[in-house]
């Protein structure tokens, strides 16, 4: 999947009017996830993705943060480029992990096993997201 590919799936996902929110979304997302999960497994989602949206998963170097969902969320909408209200948040970060679970395949399903339980209803929205793609 190609960097243009990757922000339509995602605009189209999360019904977005233009591809800007889908790449601040997107890369706001992953940059969250960066902190929250190992350099090796970064690393390995990175390989499988364009590399401007792999630089976000990057952004962090060094040991995961035990971020929290909310605190995760909160890092998020913290981008200066995120509007999202609170209705829209979730199958907006929705939009971008079921376009990252399709660009990467297994190596998303070993992101799943990083994350703590109260991340689940978000990986599950993604996890339909691949089903119906697929």
């Amino acid at each position: 999947m190609d960097e243009s590919e990757f922000y339509d799936r995602v605009r189209d996902r999360a019904s977005f009017e233009n591809e800007g929110e889908a790449l601040a979304i997107t890369h706001a997302t992953l940059e969250a996830f960066s902190e929250r999960i190992s350099e090796g497994q970064a690393r390995d989602l990175s390989a499988e993705l364009p590399r401007p949206i792999a630089e976000s998963l990057t952004h962090h170097h060094g040991n995961p943060a035990k971020l929290s969902l909310a605190e995760f969320v909160e890092r998020i909408q913290d981008h200066d480029e995120v509007d999202a209200d609170l209705e829209e948040r979730d199958e907006r970060i929705a939009a971008v992990l079921g376009t990252l679970a399709e660009a990467t395949d297994e190596e998303f399903d070993d992101l799943r096993d990083q994350l703590p339980s109260e991340f689940e209803e978000l990986i599950e929205s993604a996890e339909t997201e691949r089903e119906l793609e697929s």
